[in-house]
């Protein structure tokens, strides 16, 4: 499947996982896995074939570092150690990590307190507040892994990869970025629909754009990052 022409390599890492609005799931290695794994099978089968596809990746690589006379606990090693531990502890406390996961929990609550309760058929302005709420919802933690994924990336990584780390975090906080934008025009449309919510809205807006803002401090390539497929067509 990965030697198919037809996919785009690497499509899958810098997306919104919003397989059902993509246009490019025919053109996705992951996209195609999931389904030839999923499709007709029972929760657990899926399970099962995925632990199957792990077990066989490591073994290869264990087949893989013994003939090149390596060890075979290098990975176990590279995770347990101090130096790695300090720096995942880094990554997890850093200020655009802790404000993604404050950003996704203050989501929950407003949805939980004020979401509106509207009727699609009674109100023309339904769809477009049911697209608005959706967008919200599904960017909400996607905003906070991706750049976790972003700054695991950097610390981790940074000395051993260096500019290919560097690209590759520049990619997913792309990807942040992008569902950040969308989510404060929803939020905005919200506003328009429901003035009198212009107050609690406004700390939501607030909150995501000064988080936008830092983010895009902490990673001033990640919009001229070209993502495969979406921002140019392999």
């Amino acid at each position: 499947m990965h030697n198919n022409l037809r996919f785009i390599s690497g499509i899958y890492n810098y997306c919104d996982r919003w397989c059902k609005r993509c246009l490019f799931t025919s053109r996705c290695l992951n996209y195609a896995m999931t389904e030839k794994i999923s499709g007709g099978s029972s929760d657990n089968l899926f399970v099962r074939e995925i632990q199957k596809l792990f077990d066989q990746a490591y073994g290869m690589i264990n087949e893989i570092a013994s003939e090149r006379g390596m060890d075979t606990d290098f990975a176990d090693a590279f995770f347990t150690s101090d130096k790695i531990a300090s720096r995942v502890e880094e990554a997890e406390n850093h200020c655009l990590a802790k404000g993604a996961s404050e950003y996704s929990k203050k989501v929950d609550e407003w949805f939980k307190i004020e979401c509106p309760s509207f009727d699609n058929s009674s109100d023309h302005r339904g769809a477009d507040l049911e697209e608005s709420v959706e967008v919200i919802q599904w960017y909400k933690h996607l905003v906070s892994a991706k750049l976790s994924r972003a700054l695991y990336g950097n610390q981790l990584y940074s000395e051993e990869a260096g500019d290919v780390a560097r690209k590759d975090s520049d990619g997913s906080v792309k990807a942040a970025l992008i569902g950040m934008d969308r989510s404060i025009r929803a939020w905005g449309r919200l506003k328009e629909y429901f003035p009198h919510k212009t107050d609690k809205i406004s700390v939501m807006l607030l909150h995501l754009d000064r988080l936008r803002g830092k983010t895009e401090l902490e990673f001033p390539g990640a919009r001229a990052f070209v993502r495969p497929g979406f921002d140019v067509l392999n």
